[in-house]
């Protein structure tokens, strides 16, 4: 018994680190977002429709995050097994959506590194030549690119 009551003690801690870095992340995620976007609203109306969608993205994710927790809690306390399916699937989502967070940092290192090598040529004109032709009578590519 006294192992089961560490055990529940030791997640009722993870909870409240849990409630201080999820709400930390949310918040430096709306921040990143008004840094990237907030530059490319350039009329009034746009500005107030990127304020209305932050604020709609803050009381969202402060919301489920703070669902996720007391589903967690009530869930343990009462021993209920569907709130912590409930938590655990709603945890590996994160834990997912964390590691494609942490996959796309280095690729987006690396794609940083290839500016100014010549790519940009390559992808303006194979958007133009593509959207410029009408359907049907596009030429047929001689060139083939590989991946290596």
């Amino acid at each position: 018994m006294r192992d089961r009551y560490k055990m529940y003690q030791i997640f009722m801690m993870l909870l409240k680190f849990d409630f201080f870095f999820f709400l930390g992340f949310s918040v430096q995620y709306l921040a990143l977002m008004i840094v990237v976007w907030w530059p490319d609203a350039a009329t009034e109306e746009a500005h107030s429709t990127l304020v209305r969608e932050l604020i709609a993205h803050i009381i969202l994710s402060c919301t489920v995050t703070v669902l996720m927790l007391i589903v967690a809690y009530w869930g343990l306390r009462r021993e209920r097994k569907i709130h912590m399916y409930l938590f655990i699937f709603l945890s590996m989502a994160m834990c997912v959506d964390m590691v494609l967070i942490l996959v796309s940092v280095p690729v987006s290192i690396i794609c940083l590194r290839n500016f100014n090598h010549g790519l940009m040529n390559h992808i303006s004109h194979a958007t133009s030549a593509h959207s410029m032709t009408p359907i049907g009578q596009e030429k047929p590519n001689t060139q083939r690119w590989s991946i290596e």
